[in-house]
């Protein structure tokens, strides 16, 4: 039970050293969405160019 409320808190507020928030990418194609810092060169998920994966907004905390 521990490891899956550790595993939600990380998922929940991702951040990068200096305290920004990784972003989230969602496929226009297939809606896989990826944590990167950067935006994907593709959809890993069905290989969609970058040109299909927009930025999704994160709630504010």
């Amino acid at each position: 039970m521990l490891l899956i409320q550790q595993k939600l808190s990380r998922r929940s507020g991702r951040q990068q050293k200096g305290g920004e928030r990784m972003a989230v990418w969602k496929c226009q194609v297939c809606g896989n969405i990826v944590e990167a810092r950067c935006k994907p060169g593709k959809c890993k998920s069905c290989g969609a160019s970058k040109d299909k994966l927009i930025k999704e907004a994160q709630p504010q905390k």
